[in-house]
């Protein structure tokens, strides 16, 4: 519709008020691949002690009466519509926002137009007839403002910036000290082709009743989104990502800070700006880059609150204070991985609101920047809509409101404590609601996810050795969690004496029929025959190549990959871009089982199959940054593009799913291409990684209770949504239908795949990916203090200071120190 893209156009200019963001810092990965760091063995992740939400009393049996509980109650917050109209389109523009006792949230609402009147905007000529347009359906067919709600999530009125115009209203509503309700608002007009913004404020009263408008004198960027408190004597203190500004009491600016001023490559980007004890602190983290590692550092300094100028030097941050803090009112708050925290942001105390496990609630659900914290008692978030398929019409964000309970509901029930590492998926969370409140469960699951205890100031590899290494030696010592979740690749987890074989469960009598499962896969994660960790969901790693170089097969050994790269033509190299260290580092995690046993202590590196894949790592080594060459308008990517090109041989991959990658990479040259996996000793096929895996402890007295959760997750799986491909079969074969089923639908709407940016898929595609699955032999795990090893050893070869043996042989002694220290 025509007025749809005129609205476009109106809101496109707005938002040239809001330029200048600040750029987002690189990611910093925990991935224990990506490190050279050292190798011992020791807990130096930072005074992790005072994490009052993961200090967790694994000798807890049972849930008591008196054990903290929240009831969680919850509002759809309904954006108001005209009932006697048809919705074209509605969207909302970001979360909802507290405004002290109220809640806002900033929508749009288009209506399909009246003949007469869609008639009369087809005729319109642009920007000439705006002024028209804007009397013709602002107001009525085309809504743009803020619906205003209680804090109990009552609707009580709209608010728009100009009600002559209805236009955007891009900037933020606030709440006074007194009462009166606030909102910024960017007011545009054109003159000719010129476009004119103006910022101002309006002044509402609790009804909503317009009581002023005013300009601001000297805003030079409006708030958007942010931080936004009242100062004890009324003051308001906004922090955008690209500006800071105090106000008065009447929202008259005093002064305004660029955030592009305060931030250097010394200095890092500010986080955030909080009012502590009568004094104004800016929070700094600073990224440091090196190789693939990023290191962060965070530092506090004090502003000068009437002037916003800093004050003295800046000091480092404690490491507990969290990465997402937020005013509350009665102090700082912060969120982890486990829950909520009041903190004190100048010396790192923290002390505990909730954790996660004491509600009912997918924390994972909540929108963690939108927490108000009322008291100790009573907090809020806001929960993010779902859109429903095939609907114009934006969902709308729930309120979910929590109130400590006076006995826990939960009481009686058996506890079994599950340490993690690293859990992003909120399906997976929600299954461990249902178990939770599940009337026949055999017990309470209390997740403890152990990324609150990453050292973000260490390099990633070493402060993921030391998270594993801290739960490995609880668990050593007899106590520990009951279940382990994403630790498959710490290797210290693989022996009897820390873990049960899952095996003897499966095989029981209230096991699993292996025949609905891909068995190979758990097989694959076997160390001696025993199955310690079982992948529930995993990724397919491997190479995919062209057919006329690889050849058809699955696996080869060393020594035939290093032929078939004396076996390239002069002009073609084995990958399009790669280093000798990142290959390296990529075949021993698909062969690890080969060279290490953490079960029996055995290590061998110092053997010739090593030593060949040393010079096979550095044969590949092969540098390129220009893609001009490369057609990048299709759907693939760049390095399988240079496959078809002639330009390499060969490409990694990591499948999920029959439409997440391998259904591309089928048609890479013209689909005259092989799949096969990583090169090992023993020639074997594809590898698979655990994006979710489990283990019950050696010394849970709960056992039987935690494979009774173990099987629920398994029975779940045909509606399990994590990340990489279920170890069921049935989830696979549902998920291929829906892969299709999706590809013909976006097809029919474009037939050309670079529109519509989908390879062809059908049921032979979904038998070959079945088939890849089933041809998975090894498991890829990345032990990061052995990895560590290897990288800092194997430079030396690949610098070409010493020879493959000798670096073998060096591996070989450091790695089985590490071992042994294991045991």
């Amino acid at each position: 519709m025509k007025h749809r893209r005129i609205a476009a156009f109106f809101m496109a200019a707005l938002m040239i008020a809001s330029c200048g963001c600040g750029k987002k810092d690189p990611e910093n990965t925990t991935d224990p691949k990506n490190t050279d760091a050292s190798t011992t063995n020791k807990v130096v992740s930072g005074d992790n002690t005072e994490n009052p939400n993961n200090n967790v009393d694994y000798n807890a049996d049972l849930v008591k009466e008196d054990d903290p509980f929240f009831a969680a109650s919850e509002v759809i917050l309904d954006v108001p519509k005209d009932p006697d109209l048809k919705v074209e389109y509605s969207s909302l523009h970001g979360a909802p926002i507290f405004a002290g006792k109220y809640i806002a949230q900033q929508y749009h609402v288009q209506y399909v137009l009246p003949d007469e009147i869609q008639k009369q905007v087809d005729q319109m000529q642009f920007p000439q007839d705006t002024s028209k347009y804007q009397e013709l359906i602002a107001g009525k067919y085309y809504i743009e403002g803020w619906a205003i709600f209680s804090s109990a999530g009552e609707y009580l009125f709209t608010l728009s910036g100009d009600d002559a115009l209805n236009l955007p209203t891009y900037g933020r509503v606030f709440e006074f000290s007194d009462g009166r309700l606030g909102m910024f608002f960017a007011q545009v007009t054109f003159e000719g082709d010129d476009i004119k913004i103006e910022p101002f404020v309006f002044i509402f009263d609790s009804k909503g009743e317009m009581l002023e408008k005013k300009p601001i004198q000297g805003m030079q960027n409006m708030p958007l989104t942010g931080q936004y408190a009242v100062l004890p004597d009324g003051r308001l203190l906004f922090m955008e990502d690209y500006m800071t500004m105090l106000m008065d009491k009447d929202a008259n600016l005093i002064w305004q800070v660029s955030n592009d001023s305060m931030t250097t490559m010394e200095t890092g980007r500010i986080e955030g700006v909080f009012y502590e004890n009568g004094k104004l602190y800016c929070i700094f983290n600073k990224i440091t880059e090196s190789g693939d590692q990023n290191v962060s550092e965070r530092t506090i300094q004090e502003m000068d609150i009437n002037s916003g100028n800093p004050i003295g030097s800046r000091e480092a941050l404690s490491p507990n204070v969290p990465s997402v803090l937020f005013p509350g009112e009665d102090g700082i708050y912060g969120i982890g991985a486990n829950g909520v925290v009041k903190v004190d942001i100048i010396t790192g105390t923290r002390e505990a609101l909730i954790n996660w496990n004491e509600t009912d609630v997918n924390c994972k659900r909540l929108d963690e920047r939108s927490c108000r914290v009322m008291n100790s008692d009573e907090m809020a978030f806001f929960q993010e809509p779902t859109r429903v398929e095939g609907s114009q019409e934006e969902g709308s964000y729930k309120l979910i409101h929590f109130q400590r309970a006076a006995k826990n509901p939960h009481a009686g029930k058996a506890l079994l404590h599950l340490a993690a590492y690293g859990v992003n998926s909120e399906e997976l969370i929600d299954q461990v609601v249902e178990y939770n409140q599940q009337t026949g469960a055999k017990a309470r699951v209390m997740l403890y996810d152990y990324a609150d205890e990453i050292d973000r100031t260490l390099p990633p590899f070493q402060a993921s050795a030391d998270v594993g290494y801290k739960v490995f030696e609880a668990m050593r010592s007899g106590t520990g969690p009951d279940i382990v979740m994403n630790f498959t690749d710490f290797g210290e987890f693989e022996n009897e004496k820390v873990l049960i074989d899952l095996n003897t469960y499966i095989d029981s009598t209230n096991g699993i029929d292996r025949s609905l499962y891909f068995d190979n896969v758990m097989r694959a994660f076997e160390t001696n025959g025993k199955l310690y960790q079982m992948p529930l969901t995993f990724y397919v790693y491997g190479l995919v190549g062209n057919k006329e170089y690889c050849g058809e097969r699955t696996g080869w050994t060393y020594s035939e990959y290093s032929s078939f790269l004396s076996s390239l033509p002069s002009d073609m190299t084995a990958f399009y871009s790669i280093t000798s260290q990142h290959f390296l580092d990529d075949m021993v995690s698909g062969d690890m089982s080969h060279f290490v046993n953490y079960d029996t202590g055995e290590v061998s590196f110092d053997s010739d199959e090593f030593a060949t894949l040393l010079e096979v790592a550095k044969k590949c080594e092969v540098s390129r940054n220009n893609r001009e060459e490369l057609d990048d308008e299709s759907y693939h990517s760049p390095d399988a593009n240079a496959i078809t090109l002639g330009i390499c041989a060969m490409n990694e991959y990591r499948f999920a799913s029959l439409a997440n990658s391998y259904g591309r990479y089928c048609d890479v040259n013209q689909g005259n291409v092989t799949f096969l996996g990583y090169p090992t000793a023993e020639g074997k096929g594809f590898s698979a990684r655990a994006a979710l895996s489990v283990g019950i402890s050696a010394f849970s007295r709960h056992q039987d209770e935690a494979w009774d959760f173990v099987r629920y997750l398994l029975s779940l799986a045909p509606k399990n949504k994590h990340e990489g491909a279920s170890i069921l079969r049935s989830a696979v074969d549902a998920q291929n239908t829906v892969d299709i089923d999706n590809y013909h639908a976006r097809a029919a709407q474009s037939p050309d795949p670079k529109t519509h940016g989908s390879a062809p898929l059908d049921e032979e595609k979904a038998k070959t990916w079945i088939t890849m699955i089933e041809n998975v032999h090894t498991k890829y795990v990345s032990y990061p203090d052995i990895l560590s090893v290897i990288n800092e050893e194997a430079s030396a070869y690949f610098a070409g200071q010493k020879n493959a043996k000798d670096v073998a042989a060096t591996i070989q002694n450091r790695v089985a120190l590490i071992i042994a220290e294991s045991k």
